[in-house]
């Protein structure tokens, strides 16, 4: 795909974002992202995390990495509530936001199951919504199985230490009416405002709503959002298009808060970006986040990365839940905030031909305030005419990938003669930096 192609529709995508953001949160200020205060103490905590796709295959035993990174998910939070300095030690519940069966079988949910109880101490409740892949196999049957086996209804509104965790599971628009479960959802969430109009309502589903958090567009769906519109205090949690939450556009507020909850399995990325849709080590997948709220319900929301074993990204603090003016992270106000990226000062494209022809390319990683999601590549011939273009994914979502970018090229392989590569780096909000450039030599 052409740099100027790909540049367009990361653009058009962030435009998206940004009109939903303008018609449902008219402000037009730029804020500062807050920061949680230094005495910020919680009275609830909770982990998050989706799609873990357990599956039954060769591998009878728990070596599956899916199983391994499950009960990893649920030890680590344990271990970072306990570590907290915060005065709160405590892990009230465990979420999941679908997706725990790869194909819907019985069997794959009695294996998550038994992992979450041989994990899952007393005083934490395991709550859990179905997602697509649950419904796989037999979906007229699948919620009544799931619940049997899972031994908790699927449809549920928890009410923890003042705060309500409220679950929803569904397939289609179609059974999202005719079950009833748009009323229950809109009458759960109208219950809990009239509480309290200040704190916030959690709520778990696994498709994302539309044109919300990143991966929504190519991965979401319309059907809550009515309901959702209605309540500023909404903070929902969705999984299903697996894409990485490193990524600032993973959190987004507009009328309500939409979350991103990535993968414990694999990611995905962009179909129309070079390497497509499952880029390179794109299993090396295992993201969740880890939810805090005080009394007054300010929330806190951290992202942890089970491969490195690190805190990543954004820590996000989340307040004024009864006055959608007072969102930060709007789509429009992270595009203002954010700065275009940047080279280093005689940063260099290393061009190279490897042992297929193909052309390999080697430079220093780009810098931006959040990330670098993707480089603009362009390669011209000697006349100055451009003879290949494309949009190559950064290797932002694996954190122990390093500073130097190093990639190849399979679309390209170039002939005789001599070449100028120019790279271009974008961020999540479409800002380009200045170019890089080197030249390659083909005898």
């Amino acid at each position: 795909m052409p740099a100027i192609i790909g540049i367009f529709l990361t653009k058009l995508l962030a435009a998206v974002m940004a009109f939903c953001t303008l018609i449902l949160n008219p402000f037009s200020g730029t804020k500062p992202l807050p920061k949680a205060p230094d005495d910020f103490k919680p009275v609830l905590r909770f982990a998050v995390a989706s799609d873990v796709h357990i599956q039954v295959d060769d591998k009878t035993d728990d070596t599956q990495p899916e199983r391994i990174r499950l009960a990893q998910f649920i030890n680590k939070a344990y271990d970072l509530a306990e570590a907290s300095t915060t005065g709160y030690n405590k892990l009230d519940a465990v979420c999941f936001a679908g997706d725990m069966a790869n194909q819907g079988l019985d069997e794959e949910a009695e294996i998550y199951i038994r992992i979450c109880k041989e994990n899952i101490r007393p005083g934490t409740k395991l709550l859990n919504v179905l997602g697509n892949h649950d419904q796989f196999k037999g979906a007229d049957t699948a919620k009544d199985r799931f619940e049997k086996i899972f031994d908790a209804p699927l449809n549920f509104n928890e009410v923890i230490n003042g705060f309500h965790l409220i679950g929803v599971s569904y397939s289609t628009q179609k059974d999202y009416k005719a079950d009833g479960v748009k009323d229950w959802l809109n009458t759960q969430i109208k219950n809990a405002v009239a509480e309290s109009k200040t704190k916030p309502v959690f709520v778990f589903q696994h498709p994302h709503p539309f044109a919300t958090v990143y991966g929504s567009v190519n991965w979401g769906d319309f059907t809550t959002a009515t309901v959702y519109n209605k309540y500023s205090q909404v903070v929902v949690f969705s999984g299903h298009s697996h894409y990485p939450i490193n990524d600032p556009r993973s959190l987004w507020q507009g009328s309500y808060t939409s979350v991103g909850t990535a993968s414990l399995s694999y990611f995905e990325m962009e179909k129309d970006m070079f390497a497509g849709q499952f880029p390179e080590d794109y299993e090396q997948a295992a993201q969740f986040r880890l939810v805090e709220v005080d009394a007054e319900g300010n929330t806190r929301i951290l992202n942890y990365d089970l491969i490195t074993d690190s805190f990543f990204g954004l820590d996000y603090y989340l307040t004024g839940f009864d006055k959608k003016s007072s969102f930060s992270y709007t789509s429009r106000n992270m595009k203002h905030l954010d700065n275009r990226p940047a080279f280093a000062a005689n940063s260099s494209v290393n061009a190279t031909v490897n042992g297929d022809g193909k052309l390999c390319l080697t430079f220093p990683a780009a810098q931006d305030q959040f990330i670098v999601h993707d480089y603009k590549i362009t390669v011209t011939n000697s006349f100055g005419l451009p003879v290949w273009s494309g949009s190559v994914m950064s290797h932002y979502y694996l954190m122990n990938y390093g500073s130097t970018e190093k990639l190849c090229v399979d679309e390209f392989t170039p002939n005789a003669g001599t070449y100028k590569v120019t790279v271009r780096a974008q961020n999540a909000y479409g800002g380009v930096s200045g170019a890089i450039t080197g030249t390659l030599t083909v005898g």
